[in-house]
């Protein structure tokens, strides 16, 4: 697996504030984040408790060879980081 593309995002629940790292240019940011969530529609609801953090981090990487996504978190429940990255989004 190659990962093209890397956002690391860090979200303060504090303050809603965020940081994004990694090779994704501030222009493509927005696009990375809307294919990502159009893949999670239809995924099934989750009953999971979300962790209760003052800060949250998504690690959201594209491979283009196979035209996925991989991601990691410390939310605990997808609606939670789903939530976190359309809050993102709108501040972009």
């Amino acid at each position: 697996m190659s990962l093209d593309l890397v956002m690391d995002i860090t979200y303060y629940s504090k303050d809603g504030s965020f940081k994004i790292l990694g090779n994704v240019e501030k222009k493509d940011q927005l696009n990375i984040l809307s294919n990502f969530l159009r893949t999670q529609i239809c995924k099934g609801y989750e009953i999971k408790k979300a962790n209760e953090f003052d800060a949250y981090h998504i690690s959201l990487k594209f491979d283009s060879s196979e035209d996925r996504y991989e991601v990691s978190d410390n939310t605990g429940n997808k609606g939670l980081r789903d939530g976190i990255l359309m809050y993102i989004m709108a501040k972009l």
